[in-house]
């Protein structure tokens, strides 16, 4: 059976073929060879071009995960209010289509790389454009009834205003160009710190001071025992770690390969419903 994978991010869709126990993975951007955004249309002539038995979809918040339509008026907007679910049933008749929150999916992908994890209670957070964090427990993510993260840390009150203004791509660019550093990415900036800029190292140690503090706070109220880390901000955990351990104690990880995390998520979605990993809580 050819299960198809695609999570949904900022800048790029990330998929994984999976069939016959062998996987390809890859992107394809948001925006086509003019510069203009047009997700769904991307999605499903790459879906349709490959013909999967399912699809398996994670996307961010605020999403209808029935319908498939995003809800997010900040970006991705050649989404919103389009029902991916029928774009995607007519393309691909024959598929089963699903959609969970890319959290969800994360922690999920997690589970399949940390085993151990079952058990317990976690948390998982992805760094990356915003201040991605669910709790799971015991083997299921906890989730509101609009299946999104039940304890969501990005608009959490911090230092005045909330984590998210902290702990993001924007906290990181905004204090660089402050210091006369100017970028629209991350790894150029990471790379001077590595190099020897001192102004830079320090961002990105206020970045996992600010990271683990909002951890600690997180951990008195949620209660779990340990947190693993992803998204594309932990490549550059060398940077970020002293200022997380000078503010958190809790035991960690960090994936090795974050971008994958999400893709085998789904697939334990597909394979095993994603019914078997999702708590719908009461808020």
């Amino acid at each position: 059976m050819k299960i198809l994978t695609l999570d949904i991010g900022g800048t790029a869709v990330k998929y994984g073929l999976f069939q016959n126990d062998s996987l390809i993975t890859g992107q394809f951007s948001v925006k086509d060879a003019d510069g203009n955004e047009n997700i769904p249309e991307s999605i499903c002539s790459f879906s349709k071009e490959h013909m999967p038995r399912v699809i398996a979809v994670s996307a961010p918040g605020p999403f209808d995960f029935e319908t498939g339509t995003s809800l997010m008026k900040q970006k991705l907007l050649s989404m919103y209010g389009v029902s991916l679910r029928e774009l995607l049933k007519e393309a691909v008749p024959c598929a089963e289509v699903f959609f969970v929150h890319d959290l969800t999916a994360f922690a999920v992908g997690v589970l399949t790389k940390m085993p151990h994890l079952l058990e317990k209670s976690f948390a998982a957070t992805a760094l990356g454009t915003g201040f991605g964090y669910t709790v799971m427990e015991k083997g299921k993510v906890l989730l509101s009834t609009m299946q999104s993260p039940l304890h969501p840390m990005w608009n959490r009150e911090y230092l005045g205003g909330i984590a998210e203004d902290y702990v993001s791509t924007r906290a990181i660019l905004t204090q660089c160009e402050k210091l006369g550093f100017k970028n629209d990415k991350i790894k150029p900036l990471a790379d001077m710190a590595r190099a020897g800029e001192e102004s830079l190292r320090k961002v990105f140690f206020n970045y996992g001071k600010h990271f683990g503090a909002c951890i600690e706070n997180a951990r008195a109220k949620e209660g779990f025992c340990e947190i693993v880390i992803g998204g594309q901000i932990s490549l550059s955990w060398d940077l970020i770690k002293e200022g997380f351990e000078s503010e958190c104690k809790i035991e960690y990880t960090v994936i090795d390969n974050p971008e994958s995390c999400a893709l085998y998520g789904l697939y334990e979605c597909a394979i095993n419903g994603k019914e078997k990993y999702c708590n719908i809580c009461e808020e």
